[in-house]
């Protein structure tokens, strides 16, 4: 039985079927939404009287609730959705799959990326 490694399977997973076109927006359009609505959520932030989101010791643990806030939630979701589209694009296919393959981006990777260990207890 013939073996393939798990970047081959996931090279051919993730090629598109030859009917299917994917439009990915470009970089710049990436950030030019990106920035849009940080704007609309910052602005909502700054009116609620928030405390700026950090990752900092005395820091918010969650992100204040957006319920009944369709705008800011929609805005906040866009900014969630994109910024993970940037990074995709910025990173490219070779390492999205390699990471995704052989698990870099672990949570004990942007746990010390944040200083979240450092920092202490987060609960």
């Amino acid at each position: 039985m013939p073996t393939t490694s798990c970047l081959e399977n996931c090279t051919r997973a993730a090629e598109p079927q030859s009917d299917q076109q994917v439009d990915m927006p470009s970089i710049q359009e990436l950030g030019e939404r990106i920035a849009a609505n940080s704007a609309v959520v910052n602005k909502w932030l700054a009116s609620m009287k928030c405390q700026r989101p950090s990752f900092d010791q005395d820091a918010d643990q969650e992100f204040p609730s957006t319920v009944g806030l369709p705008e800011i939630e929609t805005a906040r979701l866009a900014i969630i959705d994109d910024t993970s589209a940037l990074h995709d694009l910025i990173i490219g296919p070779g390492e999205l799959l390699r990471r995704l393959c052989w698990g870099v981006g672990t949570l004990h990777n942007h746990l010390q990326q944040y200083s979240i260990l450092t920092n202490g207890p987060v609960c």
